[in-house]
């Protein structure tokens, strides 16, 4: 399963089908000095509404 699915999983409620027809900007083409922010992600346990416990993921973005 692709990253955008299992994000757009996790996320959101999502119609499969418009997925495939996301457009990807490649933002090197427009500035080749481009750099991705840091970001680290953490594996943190979650208590749901139910009061089950989860595993998920958590990210924590780094300033540059």
């Amino acid at each position: 399963m692709g990253l955008r699915l299992l994000i757009c999983e996790d996320l959101s409620n999502y119609n499969a089908s418009m997925i495939a027809h996301l457009n990807m900007i490649d933002p090197w083409k427009a500035d080749p000095e481009f750099e991705l922010p840091t970001m680290h992600l953490n594996l943190i346990k979650m208590k749901k509404q139910s009061g089950s416990v989860i595993e998920t993921w958590d990210t924590e973005r780094l300033a540059a």
